[in-house]
């Protein structure tokens, strides 16, 4: 007998309306993926995903990528932003400055 998986916690990046999201989501709740989405994390503040992910209970976080010169910059501003939640697998920080969904 197989032991049910652990789910992963996972961060998830969007941009847009979040259509990948919500196939995560779905994929979760419906037992195919062993996932705990702990973050969705948008580079534009008025991103539709953030209102699925709010919508899901699911905490975000928005670091706009605008200001940050080029794209190294911009990943050097996720990599040591403090929005990243300490339980999840992907976070390369210890402290989290999410809000929560509703």
């Amino acid at each position: 007998m197989t032991s049910p998986r652990q789910a992963l916690p996972i961060a998830v990046l969007i941009s847009g309306r979040g259509s990948n999201l919500q196939a995560i989501i779905d994929a979760v709740a419906r037992g195919e993926l062993a996932a705990d989405i702990r973050l969705v994390l948008s580079n534009r503040a008025g991103a539709q995903g953030l209102e699925r992910a709010r919508a899901a209970g699911i905490a975000t976080a928005v670091i706009e990528s605008a200001g940050h010169g080029d794209r190294a910059a911009y990943d050097r501003a996720l990599r040591e932003s403090s929005c990243w939640p300490a339980s999840c697998a992907c976070s390369p920080r210890s402290s989290c400055a999410t809000t929560k969904g509703a």
